[in-house]
């Protein structure tokens, strides 16, 4: 599964922590730390990184207000991307 299905399967939904159960939160926010570490996005790099910690300290009560960050964070990068992309002469 890539970064964004992964990243759209695990903050979309209001329950995807509880679905995906502790051991799972807890890998993909530490894998989706790395992925967007590797592409730069600092503030998305951050946001994971504070849910890898909530993830391995089971803090569910804050984990919520953390994915609407993140959710919040990655639609900015995402528009972000696009309006670059439409500006660029195609080849």
């Amino acid at each position: 599964m890539t970064s964004n299905k992964k990243l759209k399967v695990f903050s979309n939904t209001k329950n995807g922590v509880a679905r995906c159960g502790w051991p799972d939160a807890y890998k993909l926010s530490h894998g989706l730390k790395g992925s967007s570490g590797d592409v730069g996005a600092a503030n998305l790099h951050k946001l994971f990184d504070e849910l890898e910690v909530m993830a391995s300290e089971n803090a569910m009560g804050s984990m919520k207000n953390k994915l609407e960050l993140i959710q919040t964070s990655y639609k900015k990068l995402e528009s972000t991307i696009n309006s670059y992309l439409e500006i660029q002469p195609s080849s």
